[in-house]
Parts: structure tokens; C-alpha cells; sequence
């Protein structure tokens, strides 16, 4: 969590000059949008790995599955033809 620290001095600014307030909050705003828009982007770039984890994880069982169909295949072969 960032704290946005101030003086004494800047607070009483803020309370004594509206313009000076309306300055500082400009300044906080972008200084949230930014980091805002950071956490977006890094929510983005997790749901697109999540995404290709999860397609990998498809091919692999696909995978998987076809070779023990074909192990399966190939020793009812075998069995039936030593039997």
C-alpha cells in the first residue's frame, strides 16, 4: 500500500487556497489512474497466461489420452495374438 504522506504546512495550503487544493488533487488523481491502470494491465497479462496455461493443459491431456488408447489397443493385440 503506497501512503501519499504531507507536511503541516501543505495541508494547511490545501485548507487556505482552494486553487492549491484543487492543484494537489490533480496531481493525487493521476498519480491513481496511473497505478490503476498498471494493475490493469498486470490483471490482463494474468488472465492471457491463465488462458494459455489452460489450452496446453488441453493438448496435454489429448495427448495423454491418444497414447494410452494406443497402449490399450496394442496389448489387446498382442494378447490376443500369444492367446
Amino acid at each position: 500500500m503506497i501512503v501519499h504522506h504531507t507536511t503541516k504546512k501543505s495541508d494547511d495550503i490545501e485548507k487556505d487556497n482552494l486553487e492549491a487544493h484543487v492543484e494537489i488533487c490533480g496531481h493525487r488523481y493521476r498519480a491513481i489512474e496511473r497505478r490503476l491502470a498498471q494493475a490493469e494491465a498486470e490483471i490482463d497479462e494474468l488472465n492471457r497466461m491463465r488462458s494459455q496455461g489452460r489450452e496446453q493443459t488441453i493438448k496435454a491431456i489429448g495427448v495423454a489420452t491418444a497414447v494410452m488408447s494406443l497402449t490399450v489397443s496394442m496389448t489387446m493385440i498382442f494378447l490376443d495374438r500369444i492367446g
